[in-house]
């Protein structure tokens, strides 16, 4: 308000009011469930063969304790378990894959529910420059 004069809700509904100029799509893309759960199961066992338990041991050792926010992240929370003797490691891992197919259904959810007019794009249907061009379309 100092430097414009201007409320901050004039300002907002005034930005807002401008965003209807443009044209503009939003794209979404997708995977189907077996494919995209393959994919994290194999994302969570890479994360592991490349050193992630010794990650969270680092972090443990700077002093970042298991109760803050960023230790409670898919991974960390069960990893910490791991590595206070709770869970083994397979079951650490397992439960990570489970949370983070979770994770991704809920935020499928979320898309679908708060964003309309999305075009969503089956990566298991079109190849990367098919993709690409439906994103940036020729001019």
């Amino acid at each position: 308000y100092k430097s414009t004069g201007k409320t901050i809700s004039y300002l907002q509904k005034k930005a807002s009011d401008s965003n209807a100029k443009f044209n503009y799509q939003i794209t979404g893309l997708q995977r189907n469930r077996e494919n995209l759960y393959q994919r994290i199961n194999l994302r969570v066992d890479k994360m592991f063969k490349d050193g992630f338990i010794e990650e969270v041991k680092m972090l443990r050792d700077m002093g970042y304790k298991e109760d803050l926010n960023s230790m409670q992240g898919l991974g960390y929370k069960q990893t910490n378990k791991h590595l206070n003797g709770i869970y083994t490691i397979e079951k650490a891992i397992d439960l990570i894959k489970i949370e983070t197919r979770h994770y991704a259904k809920r935020q499928m959810t979320w898309f679908k529910n708060k964003i309309k007019n999305i075009e969503w794009i089956d990566l298991d249907k079109c190849s990367e420059n098919e993709v690409i061009s439906k994103i940036f379309p020729p001019l």
